[in-house]
């Protein structure tokens, strides 16, 4: 991090020339260079892993990442590239012209100067639950392919991508597509001047693909074209991968049929499906999971005995669960006996007791919440059960 290469031209933070690297759980940031301010990989194998590479910026190609070179390739999975810039020319995220893979990465908040804020593309690239959002530049915010060669976006979000020039020359801010993108499964909406600007023929739908404004030519009679996703913001999904979670009623929600989903899990590592179909997009929407057990600190008491009891409630899920509502209904011969503790306390809203104990409780993805609370067991009545289960 924090390194200048501003004038030894190629690879702020890591250059590499033919060989076979490596990155794995690291932080590539704040560098600059002629070309490829984060990272430039030429005529190598280049491999990242669980990575972020954000805020690097180049005078020219590649603010993120440069990949040039008839035998260079790059593989990216389970990372980021975020918020990198391009001041001269193209692809303010990824400059690719190589052969790129990439596989549950988030692409967002990239600016280019010119071409491609997300990613500018002149060679094979292959997308699959790739999220590309946020991204800015003078022509093509998301994606600018060109060079005639295919690229493959499978399961991606293209969304909210925005062009700096409104006037007659100024590309879609979703995917610009000179040469053959291939889409299958995919969203592209809320693009600036239009999800989707097609150079002559080569936008291509492989089925149950979704735009918002009926510019990518989605001709598959799975397709759903000109159709709002109800997407929810960035970050919204209680992930480190950002992804544009689906709001309640989302046409992309279980639009897939089991046969024709053709990828095991989304950009998060969520199973897919999750329900009875699987989603269009980078987001699989997952069903919520949760787990009740009471408990008391004594199962025997005596008449006029203060207990104390826990419900704890566990999300075993792979999505965090909100909004959520924890009860339970004492004995006749219980009298709640002080205050109700919530754990953690900023977890929700404290309720007045039986029934409801806490309200508006959020529990991300395998953790739990608690509530504890106090009851005093009346003198003279019957001992109750104490295993019943709170909800």
């Amino acid at each position: 991090s924090y390194n200048d290469a501003g004038d030894t031209w190629y690879g702020g933070g890591i250059y590499n020339s033919g060989y076979q690297v490596t990155i794995e759980d690291s932080t590539i940031s704040w560098n600059h260079a002629e070309r490829g301010g984060g990272v430039d990989s030429g005529n190598g194998m280049m491999t990242i892993i669980r990575s972020d590479i954000t805020g690097n910026t180049t005078e020219e190609n590649g603010g993120g990442i440069r990949i040039t070179g008839n035998s260079t390739f790059l593989r990216m999975e389970d990372s980021s590239v975020r918020g990198n810039t391009t001041l001269g020319n193209a692809g303010g995220g990824i400059f690719n012209d190589g052969h790129s893979t990439l596989i549950n990465v988030d692409i967002v908040g990239n600016t280019a100067v010119d071409h491609g804020g997300g990613i500018h593309s002149q060679d094979p690239m292959t997308l699959t639950n790739v999220t590309i959002s946020g991204n800015e530049a003078l022509f093509a915010g998301g994606i600018e392919h060109t060079g005639n060669v295919t690229m493959y976006l499978n399961y991606c979000t293209v969304v909210s991508n925005t062009v700096t020039d409104l006037g007659g020359d100024a590309r879609a801010g979703g995917i610009q597509a000179y040469s053959p993108v291939v889409m299958h499964g995919t969203i592209i909406a809320y693009n600036e001047r239009g999800d989707c600007s097609d150079g002559a023929g080569d936008l291509i739908s492989h089925g149950y693909n979704l735009d918002s404004d009926n510019s990518c030519y989605l001709t598959d009679g799975t397709d759903i074209p000109g159709t709002d996703p109800l997407l929810e913001p960035l970050p919204s999904n209680g992930s480190a991968a950002w992804t544009h979670a689906l709001k309640p009623g989302s046409p992309a929600m279980d639009a897939i049929p089991v046969e024709g989903c053709t990828v095991a899990t989304d950009q998060r590592g969520a199973s897919r499906p999750q329900g009875l179909a699987c989603d269009i997009g980078a987001h699989e929407e997952g069903q919520v999971t949760l787990n009740v057990i009471k408990s008391v600190d004594d199962d025997n008491p005596d008449p006029g005995q203060v207990i104390t009891f826990t419900i704890t409630v566990y999300n075993s899920g792979l999505i965090g669960a909100s909004n959520v509502g924890i009860s339970d209904t004492l004995h006749p011969s219980l009298t709640l006996a002080g205050p109700i503790v919530l754990d953690p306390p900023a977890a929700g809203t404290v309720g007045d007791g039986s029934p409801i104990y806490a309200y508006g409780v959020k529990i991300v993805e395998e953790d739990s919440v608690s509530v504890v609370f106090p009851v005093l067991v009346d003198a003279g009545l019957e001992i109750p059960a104490l295993s019943d289960r709170g909800t």
